[in-house]
């Protein structure tokens, strides 16, 4: 599995970047068997387990400064609190509820934060051969609780079915070694959840004639 396509040259002047190609397709554009979506489900917690593993403290891009865990996720939570006090109207007290309750409930706020794509699930990664292939989208990345991406891949299938959670539960917890913590697992959820529904909100606050509602 490759994280993401080699990058080859990038242009300040163009805002562009040169990477490798990587041949596939997405879970969106065409349907697999339900072996290969078996497969396809394992293949993408592994993906998600050796992003974890990659070393965050060079990574200041990331925001990763030798900040704890509880640190770097307050620090995200403040920005996605400036968007939705910029951009969202009317407010939405669901929303005031879930930032406040994450800010004061993070779960290994002295751990040191991991890699997390942010965005992981079906549509966001390319099959190839009837295996993940490469990770795609990666405009949410950042560091936070190893439990984020799993929350992510469970949250995503909500609109686009992607096995169980119960089977992709599973298979972290043999990837890593350890069990998931059920209520650690629901605060990524709300965290997750919480994010997206900043983004649609803010997309629905300023509708426009190119917008799919």
């Amino acid at each position: 599995i490759f994280l993401v396509p080699g990058m080859l040259g990038y242009s300040a002047e163009h805002d562009a970047i040169l990477m490798d190609f990587v041949p596939g397709h997405t879970s969106y554009q065409r349907t697999s068997s339900p072996a290969e979506e078996a497969a396809l489900q394992r293949d993408l917690i592994v993906s998600i387990v050796q992003l974890q593993k990659l070393d965050t403290s060079q990574l200041q891009a990331l925001g990763a400064s030798g900040a704890s865990l509880g640190e770097a996720i307050r620090q995200d939570l403040a920005e996605w609190v400036e968007l939705y006090n910029q951009n969202v109207s009317p407010r939405n007290p669901l929303l005031d509820f879930c930032l406040n309750w994450l800010n004061s409930n993070v779960p290994d706020a002295e751990i040191q934060p991991v890699i997390v794509h942010g965005d992981i699930g079906p549509g966001n990664f390319l099959i190839d051969e009837g295996r993940v292939r490469a990770l795609i989208d990666w405009e949410m990345v950042r560091i936070g609780h190893p439990l984020e991406d799993l929350a992510c891949i469970i949250a995503r299938g909500l609109g686009a079915p992607f096995g169980e959670a119960k089977d992709h539960i599973a298979h972290y917890e043999r990837l890593t070694g350890g069990a998931v913590d059920p209520a650690k697992l629901d605060y990524a959820l709300v965290l997750v959840m919480t994010r997206w529904t900043i983004a649609i909100s803010m997309a629905l606050s300023r509708p426009s004639a190119a917008q799919n509602v």
